[in-house]
């Protein structure tokens, strides 16, 4: 039968007051996606900054739509950046667990979180109240995902890197609320309570 799990995408309005928008959702959401950023009286070009966490359809179907933006994304196959175009993500920075790359003039930084689609980063970003908010993909596809309780947890191309990354968010990164590839955002809870 036919599977249709649409992505968690989060728009966010950084500390430089720009428009930037994590995931764009399956090809043919367009229309849903545009009704969706008028509501907030936005429209495709005024977003600044696409981030993308993995480069699966149902992450990136609507890219198309953001013609002005300055697109990140990971990307294995290829080595150099394209000006004015896309700001690939490199394979060595995607390669280790944990890597940190600050956006200039943001309040935001991309983290390598390899292993479901074998390149993947997480978003950070340092919200105005202090709090950590972590956009993760699919790395947890949802609350139960978080709590291995999901039927998820072995749709990865690398399992062992998947797990190293999922570690590293748990145990080093310790967001105060996470969004996942594919349910609401939640506020973890972690064994030792010393954030």
């Amino acid at each position: 039968g036919d599977f249709f799990a649409p992505c968690t995408i989060t728009l966010i309005r950084d500390s430089s007051e720009r428009y930037n928008l994590v995931d764009t959702g399956s090809f043919g959401e367009e229309r849903t996606i545009k009704e969706l950023l008028n509501k907030r009286n936005i429209t495709p070009d005024q977003i600044q900054r696409v981030l993308i966490t993995h480069n699966h359809p149902d992450h990136i179907g609507t890219i198309g739509l953001f013609k002005e933006a300055e697109v990140y994304m990971p990307d294995s196959k290829f080595r150099v950046n394209v000006p004015n175009i896309f700001r690939l993500v490199h394979e060595d920075f995607m390669s280790e667990v944990g890597r940190e790359q600050k956006i200039e003039g943001s309040n935001m930084s991309l983290i390598s979180t390899p292993g479901h689609a074998g390149w993947d980063m997480s978003i950070l970003y340092q919200a105005r109240n202090g709090k950590k908010i972590a956009m993760v993909g699919d790395l947890f596809w949802s609350q139960q995902d978080w709590d291995n309780n999901s039927e998820y947890l072995n749709l990865c191309v690398n399992k062992a890197m998947q797990d190293k990354s999922r570690d590293y968010v748990r145990n080093v990164l310790k967001p105060d609320v996470i969004i996942p590839g594919h349910g609401d955002a939640f506020s973890p809870e972690y064994q030792n309570s010393s954030k």
